[in-house]
């Protein structure tokens, strides 16, 4: 398999949520995607608000790849669940900081930077 490399241009960054990084309870905070506004004007939010969903790439930028163990363990850090393989977990800490998530759109959710 040949390998290649790919650059992404991140569009914007998340602003709001919480400051510390750990891996469950995520289901009541909220944040804000502010686009790059050296690119994008408020145009290019234009129409999302009839979208139900939006899907988002983003990076795990505050994991260490130190941190990262590959080997089988149990999902959400419960030891009485099967031990599932680095490609089966939603956490973080995993080969690639790169990450997807589909979320529910609402007025204000993405916009503009400034």
């Amino acid at each position: 398999m040949a390998t290649e490399s790919v650059t992404l241009r991140p569009v914007g960054h998340v602003v709001g949520g919480r400051r510390e990084m750990y891996e469950d309870n995520w289901h009541d905070v909220r944040a804000v995607i502010q686009l790059d506004d050296e690119s994008f004007t408020a145009s290019a939010v234009l129409g999302l608000e009839h979208f139900s969903h939006l899907e988002v790439v983003f990076l795990f930028d505050r994991i260490d790849p130190a941190t990262v163990n590959s080997r089988p363990r149990p999902p959400r850090g419960n030891p009485s669940a099967a031990p599932v393989g680095v490609f089966a977990h939603r956490g973080p800490y995993r080969p690639r900081a790169d990450a997807f998530s589909t979320g529910g759109t609402h007025t204000g959710s993405m916009r503009p930077g400034g």
